[in-house]
């Protein structure tokens, strides 16, 4: 199971720091821990997921070991293969996407999806949950709406402590990440908080609408349009009720 398997992807991954030969485990611990993790809906007072924040903090010797093992990885792949997809759009692979480096908890678990470990930092209070980091200057929820974790969306908007409408260094919004994904629950929280501008362009010029049209994602597009043109006429309109009465699917 899941559970299993992200048990023994953290503990090997610690084994490591201790004992390299061990380096085989330790890999594919380091790549895969999160995807079983989040798979695992661990609770947040389980052992293994104050394990999984200690991964997930760059200070720590956990966190820093595998956020350096999962760059060498890409890098390493990216002499074979030039470019990876998102959609249709092609991306440098040499260029770490994967993963916030250096941001802060709150970044990679939101970027990981790990429900848990975010719920975790929340609670303490000791982290801003809309912290920017990393050479993009993304906040945890641009992160999370990018990489389309709903849940984790939903709590960073639950706590009315970040910006939804939040620029990177490229002027992108997690609006125009999760459009371009095609993510049409990511879309849909967004769009009801009311404070998103479907207009906002980033430094090509592109808005979250025209990033769904490339996707090809029909929802998503009408879900942005009907927002466009409806939403602002009245204020206490929601996008939910239109997609509603409009049928989509």
């Amino acid at each position: 199971s899941h559970k299993v398997l992200a048990k023994r992807c953290i503990w090997f991954f610690q084994l490591y720091i201790l004992n390299r030969r061990l380096a085989i485990f330790a890999s594919y611990g380091s790549n895969h821990w999160g995807y079983h993790f989040r798979e695992s809906f661990f609770d947040k007072t389980e052992d293994v997921t104050m394990l999984a924040l200690k991964l997930c903090d760059p200070t720590s010797e956990e966190g820093r070991r595998c956020q350096e093992r999962d760059r060498k990885r890409i890098q390493s792949r990216s002499r074979s293969r030039r470019y990876t997809y998102v959609g249709r759009k092609p991306i440098p692979r040499f260029y770490p996407i994967n993963l916030p480096y250096g941001s802060s908890p709150f970044a990679m678990a939101s970027r990981l999806g790990l429900e848990a470990v975010v719920e975790i930092l929340l609670e303490s209070q000791l982290q801003n949950c809309d912290a920017r980091g990393g050479i993009s200057s993304r906040t945890p929820l641009s992160h999370a709406a990018e990489a389309g974790h709903e849940n984790v969306v939903k709590l960073l908007l639950d706590t009315r402590q970040v910006d939804v409408d939040s620029r990177d260094s490229q002027q992108r919004t997690p609006l125009a990440y999760a459009a371009e994904r095609g993510d049409a629950m990511v879309v849909q929280l967004l769009l009801d908080t009311g404070k998103v501008d479907v207009d906002s362009q980033d430094i090509t010029h592109r808005t979250p609408l025209s990033y769904a049209k490339w996707n090809g994602d029909k929802k998503v597009i009408q879900m942005l349009e009907l927002y466009k043109n409806r939403g602002r006429a009245d204020p206490d309109h929601t996008t939910r009720s239109s997609i509603e009465d409009s049928h989509v699917r």
